[in-house]
């Protein structure tokens, strides 16, 4: 996990050239998932909580919930996003949305825990964030579940 993160790191110093205005999260709990001219996106490596599933359609799968922060430079805005990562049949579905302006005021603020799973569409930020759960999911000692 440790060599995954200097790699990505490394990567971000050489790579990003999002972050004109946007000050990337200096934090260690955020771990930089990739960029674009555009986008930038983080995951949040401390807050991510690990669950068995009991509901009919997802009984017994392996579940992750996880904080994503997005940096739109089109927009100069950001957002950060609760979503839940189904590793079992690599599903996700997001949670909750919080959009900041520039300055880090809150635009909007949705609860959105009625979406349905969708697949995780493969070359997507969605799929890098799946494999980090995965990866987190074995390697995370706070997970009591593996």
């Amino acid at each position: 996990m440790k060599r995954i993160l200097v790699l990505a790191f490394i990567l971000q110093l050489l790579l990003t050239s999002v972050c004109m205005a946007f000050e990337a999260p200096m934090d260690k709990r955020w771990f930089w998932v990739g960029s674009t001219d555009e986008m930038g996106c983080w995951v949040d490596m401390e807050s991510m909580e690990y669950h068995i599933d009991d509901s009919y359609s997802h009984k017994g799968h392996k579940q992750v919930e996880v904080w994503t922060l997005f940096y739109n430079s089109t927009r100069d805005a950001s957002s950060k996003e609760r979503s839940t990562y189904d590793l079992t049949c690599k599903k996700y579905k997001l949670n909750t949305i919080i959009t900041y302006d520039k300055k880090g005021k809150i635009l909007d603020s949705q609860n959105i825990n009625y979406l349905e799973f969708q697949s995780v569409a493969p070359e997507t930020w969605a799929e890098a964030i799946c494999e980090i759960c995965k990866i987190a999911w074995e390697k995370d000692p706070r997970n009591d579940l593996r």
